[in-house]
């Protein structure tokens, strides 16, 4: 009985001692679980915040103005490439022109370039970056030149230069294959070989492509040189009833009338219907006065005299009366005289077209 009790006590503390273990176990991987997350952390943060490092960095001033200069790597292979980076600092009011690298023998070409500001940075100065991706083509030793940044004042062409010149940087380039193998000639494909071709096939190609090309030829000269080219008759001239609506359309579809320019649109309404008459009646009209020009109808040709009739000459007078107010009298006409003007000049050339 006594043997009994002492087992099951044994087994009660060995069951309490198993469960503190497994506590202490879990605390315990827990704590190293929680101590790793905050390492990583750290070291992802440490990343992010590391500020990248430059083989040449340099700040160049003058005058007002100073120039950031920096390259990243004095070393690359055959397929890495090297940033330039130059950042202009200068007061507000001014402007910077950045250089272009040129290629070149021992020049490293550059692949891509990008511009970013202006950024004010305080103290009313203003910063301009621009950065450059260089490449190599083949191992060997490159320089990037000294470049030249010009600076000025804005809106002003005559203002004097500001000029900050870089120093120049050597950059090596090594081969990514192992050594001993970068000398090595890479040997062509050998081109695909020819059928043997029959030379009375090649013959007959010949004398064929031959024969074409002088018979094209032949056509063509004759075509040319002798055939006969058909002559197109000149356009008929456009009648003259047609040519005065359209000027007079335009006159109308302007702006003289709307900007109170009354003398100056009844001189050209005037000298519409005067060239109308000129054209069709064969009347100089437009270089007389109107009393020359009723004088000139009066002695015209039997034939004019006929097209021309009494009620005509009683239009064309009312609408050169209405014109010589306006011209000479300085009259002033209301909307209704000047559109009784302008169906006037119409209604002459409709019944005289």
């Amino acid at each position: 009985m006594q043997q009994s009790k002492n087992f099951h006590t044994n087994n009660c503390r060995f069951r309490k001692k198993r469960s503190s273990d497994a506590l202490t176990i879990c605390n315990l991987l827990i704590c190293v679980l929680l101590f790793l997350i905050s390492t990583g952390c750290g070291q992802e943060s440490g990343l992010e915040t590391q500020s990248p490092r430059y083989v040449v960095e340099k700040t160049i001033t003058e005058g007002p103005v100073s120039l950031d200069f920096k390259v990243s790597l004095d070393e690359i292979t055959v397929a890495g490439k090297v940033e330039l980076i130059l950042a202009a600092i200068m007061p507000e009011g001014y402007e910077v022109e950045f250089p272009e690298p040129e290629s070149g023998p021992e020049r490293l070409n550059v692949a891509d370039s990008h511009k970013s500001g202006p950024e004010l940075i305080g103290n009313s100065m203003v910063r301009i970056e621009k950065s450059y991706q260089l490449e190599p083509f083949l191992p060997g030793d490159y320089f990037i030149p000294q470049l030249e940044a010009l600076f000025r004042k804005k809106d002003e062409a005559d203002s004097e230069y500001y000029r900050i010149l870089t120093q120049e940087v050597k950059v090596k380039v090594v081969s990514v294959l192992p050594e001993g193998e970068a000398g090595r000639d890479i040997k062509d494909i050998a081109p695909p070989e020819e059928l043997p071709r029959d030379p009375r096939m090649v013959y007959f190609v010949v004398v064929a492509a031959v024969v074409a090309l002088l018979l094209a030829g032949g056509g063509a000269l004759y075509w040319f040189c002798f055939r006969k080219k058909p002559e197109l008759p000149p356009p008929p001239p456009e009648p003259p009833h047609l040519t005065a609506y359209r000027a007079l359309e335009e006159l109308l579809a302007g702006n003289l009338l709307a900007e109170g320019r009354i003398k100056l649109f009844h001189i050209r309404v005037s000298d519409i219907l005067r060239r109308y008459i000129e054209n069709r009646f064969s009347l100089r009209a437009p270089e007389m006065t109107t009393e020359e020009f009723l004088a000139e109808l009066g002695h015209a040709a039997p034939r004019t005299a006929r097209d021309f009739r009494a009620e005509h000459k009683a239009l064309l007078i009312d609408f050169m009366t209405h014109c010589d107010l306006v011209k000479f009298a300085k009259h002033e006409p209301t909307d209704f005289e000047i559109q009784t003007t302008i169906n006037l000049c119409r209604q002459f050339i409709a019944e005289t077209e």
